[in-house]
């Protein structure tokens, strides 16, 4: 969901900008399958039968990983691209966090709490899956790298409620950058600097 919503309010910032959205055609992003095959397996693993499944390396947790791996990937393969730079930092992060904790995103219930998502830490239970996300609970000395799991917090606001990583941060950070010379039509003034 932030990803969709900072694309949103990328295009409509551009947009206000005097951006064209026929200008994103200009990208030329290569291996431009790679996240749509990331989101696709996303989705999978989010929406699908198997939406309740939490056990460490998983075929749905490994293919969390996969999806970040294509996410990474496809950074690399269009490093020249603005915002690529950081899109690619936010998934190595957000892949090397999930890959050390069994392919699942940690996230505590006391953080769940804090956004609203549910109304005591007590209402869930340790190594359950969140659902409809890529998160499981954990306690705080369970989880490796804590500093870079979903950490941050936006409480009980709604529609905005969010629990999300500094991964996240980047590559929203990233997608917003890449939207905006994109649809400004800035690419090739952007790669000569």
């Amino acid at each position: 969901m932030p990803f969709i919503l900072a694309a949103l309010l990328s295009g409509i910032v551009a947009l206000l900008r005097g951006g064209r959205l026929n200008n994103l055609v200009s990208l030329s992003i290569r291996w431009s399958t790679l996240p749509l095959l990331a989101l696709g397996l996303q989705i999978i693993v989010i929406y699908g039968p198997a939406r309740n499944e939490a056990r460490p390396y998983s075929l749905p947790a490994l293919l969390i990983l996969a999806s970040y791996g294509f996410l990474l990937a496809t950074a690399l393969i269009n490093q020249r691209l603005p915002g690529m730079a950081w899109l690619g930092l936010g998934a190595a992060l957000n892949f090397l966090v999930i890959l050390v904790n069994g392919g699942w995103m940690p996230v505590t219930a006391e953080l769940l709490a804090k956004a609203g998502f549910i109304d005591t830490p007590s209402a869930v239970a340790t190594g359950q899956r969140v659902l409809f996300t890529k998160d499981v609970i954990m306690v705080n000395q369970q989880i490796h790298l804590r500093w870079l799991s979903d950490v941050l917090v936006i409480p009980r606001a709604g529609l905005l409620s969010a629990v999300f990583s500094g991964g996240d941060v980047l590559m929203v950070v990233g997608l917003f950058h890449l939207i905006q010379v994109g649809m400004m039509n800035q690419t090739e003034q952007s790669l000569r600097h």
